[in-house]
C-alpha cells in the first residue's frame, strides 16, 4: 500500500507541474500578444501624429488638381532606363523590352492616379489630367525595383507662377507574384494610396477605424 501511495503522490506532483508550466506558457503568450498590440498601438500613434506632418491648406475649396508625371528621375532596378532595356533585352530575348517598357510598365502609374483619387474622394478632391487647374502637383518616379517597390516625389506647385506650396515623398510596395507588369501595378496602387492620405490628412480628414487599421498594417510590411 505505501508503494501505491507514494506513486499516487507522485503522480498527482507531475500533474501539478505540467498544469503550472501549462499556466507559465500561456501567460508568456498573453505577454507576447499584449506587447505586440501595444506595439502597433505605437506605431499607429506615430503614423496619425508624426510631426512631419504636411498641411495643405491651400488646396481648401478646390476640387481639381491638375498632375504632371515627370519621368526624368526614373531608374529600373538601380540602371537608367536606356542601359535597363540593353539588360532586359539580354534576359529576355525573345520579348521586345521597349515596347514592355513603353507599353506594360509605365502605363502603370495609372494605377497611381486611380488609386489616390480613391483616397482623395474623402475630402473632395480629385487629380485631373485637364492642365487649367489653379494648382498642379509633379509626380516624379525615382527608382522602381523589378518588383514594383518604388520611390515617388510629389510637388504641389501653383500653376501660374511655378511657386511650390508643398513637396513629400511616397514609397510604394510592389507584388510577389504575375509578370514585371502586374508587380509595378501593385507598388503603383500601394503609392497612390499613401498619397491619397497623405494630402487627406493634411487637409484635416479625421481617419476612418479602417484607415487606422490599414496604417497600422502599411507600417508592418502588410499593404
Amino acid at each position: 500500500m505505501w508503494i501505491f501511495e507514494i506513486y499516487k503522490k507522485k503522480n498527482i506532483m507531475n500533474i501539478h507541474t505540467k498544469i503550472t508550466d501549462m499556466r507559465e506558457v500561456n501567460r508568456t503568450v498573453s505577454m507576447k500578444k499584449a506587447m505586440l498590440l501595444l506595439m502597433m498601438c505605437f506605431i499607429a500613434t506615430i503614423s496619425i501624429w508624426g510631426a512631419d506632418k504636411v498641411s495643405f491648406a491651400f488646396l481648401k475649396g478646390e476640387q481639381g488638381v491638375s498632375y504632371v508625371v515627370d519621368w526624368k528621375n526614373l531608374t529600373i532596378a538601380g540602371f537608367s532606363p536606356k542601359n535597363w532595356l540593353e539588360v532586359r533585352q539580354t534576359e529576355q530575348p525573345e520579348y521586345n523590352a521597349k515596347n514592355e517598357y513603353e507599353n506594360e510598365l509605365k502605363p502603370r502609374i495609372n494605377d497611381f492616379i486611380s488609386n489616390a483619387n480613391k483616397q482623395l474622394e474623402n475630402v473632395g478632391l480629385f487629380l485631373s489630367n485637364d492642365k487649367g487647374r489653379k494648382y498642379t502637383v509633379y509626380i516624379r518616379p525615382g527608382n522602381i525595383t523589378r518588383k514594383g517597390d518604388n520611390t515617388i516625389e510629389c510637388t504641389f506647385v501653383e500653376t501660374a507662377s511655378g511657386k511650390v506650396m508643398a513637396e513629400f515623398v511616397v514609397n510604394g510596395k510592389g507584388g510577389t507574384l504575375g509578370s514585371m507588369s502586374n508587380l509595378w501595378g501593385d507598388g503603383m496602387k500601394s503609392a497612390g494610396k499613401k498619397f491619397g492620405k497623405v494630402v487627406c490628412k493634411g487637409l484635416g480628414y479625421d481617419p476612418t477605424v479602417r484607415d487606422r487599421i490599414d496604417g497600422v498594417l502599411s507600417k508592418v510590411g502588410i499593404e
